[in-house]
């Protein structure tokens, strides 16, 4: 049998126990830094499999070492490990394994990523006579804007032995199940967050002239920022600049979303808020 066919073939009989794994770190997701439980996972899997592992990767990470029969090579694969600060809308009933923690969601889709690396790191043991050289297993914490992957490398997991390239892939929703997208180049983007505060002078809506209103201020901006990557960045360069979050007015007790009574909406504020992201595929 092919090595392609062994692999396929292993990937066939662990197919249910990754989907549990997958769905057990799903109902219990973890903010970047704080994946104890996610990693005490892992590490159990590991140890099971009779893998070789090293905890505290970047205080919750776990690098895992698979070696072959020879001398070669070293090669990383790495999944990231922690969910978003962002609550799960979908039916219990429906997904039983939907997240059990108010506010946390592995909405990026990492617990797949582990779950994948898992069942990556049991076919790689499985079938380690078949192969020389090293393959580390990297399960790297807070890559949701906490810097875990610059830990990983500053705290030097990368070497002894030296990687010389590591490998990784993400979920992609609109690419068809079974179908895998690569290119050359760069493949995700970077992502930055911005935090804009739009100040005027707070007053009665009847008399916008003493006031100065953030309103019309604030939504200047948001249009204005458009014209950065129509105008200022090379056409053929992937980029997007984002408004994600515009706050103002007189916040009720439940927030922006309720009925506004007219005394709200009567009130020129004194302060426009806006939160966005820019996401870019190169520097150039």
């Amino acid at each position: 049998m092919e090595i392609r066919e062994k692999i396929l073939a292993e990937a066939r009989r662990i197919e249910g126990k990754i989907r549990d794994l997958r769905r057990a770190i799903h109902s219990n997701p973890e903010p970047g830094f704080e994946e104890r439980e996610t990693a005490e996972l892992i590490s159990r899997t590991l140890t099971g499999l009779g893998i070789e592992h090293r905890t505290g990767a970047a205080r919750t990470g776990i690098v895992a070492t698979v070696q072959g029969t020879g001398p070669g090579p070293a090669v990383a694969l790495r999944a990231d490990m922690d969910a978003l600060r962002k609550e799960e809308a979908a039916d219990a009933s429906k997904r039983p394994y939907r997240s059990r923690r108010p506010g946390l969601m592995h909405a990026c889709g990492h617990d797949g990523h582990v779950a994948v690396l898992l069942g990556a790191a049991e076919i790689l043991q499985r079938l380690r006579g078949g192969f020389s050289g090293t393959v580390k297993l990297i399960f790297q914490p807070a890559e949701e804007g906490g810097g875990g992957g610059r830990i990983i490398v500053e705290e030097g997991w990368l070497d002894n032995p030296k990687v010389g390239a590591v490998f990784a892939l993400h979920g992609f929703p609109s690419l068809p199940c079974g179908v895998i997208g690569f290119r050359h180049g760069t493949s995700m983007a970077s992502a930055q967050s911005f935090a804009i505060d739009v100040t005027g002078s707070s007053g009665h809506a009847a008399y916008p002239h003493r006031c100065i209103d953030p309103v019309p201020a604030a939504a200047a901006v948001i249009t204005s920022l458009q014209t950065i990557r129509s105008r200022e960045v090379n056409p053929n360069l992937g980029s997007v600049v984002s408004v994600t979050v515009l706050e103002t007015g007189s916040r009720g007790p439940r927030g922006f979303d309720e009925a506004l009574r007219p005394s709200q909406t009567n009130i020129i504020p004194q302060t426009a808020r806006l939160r966005g992201t820019s996401r870019a595929l190169t520097l150039a």
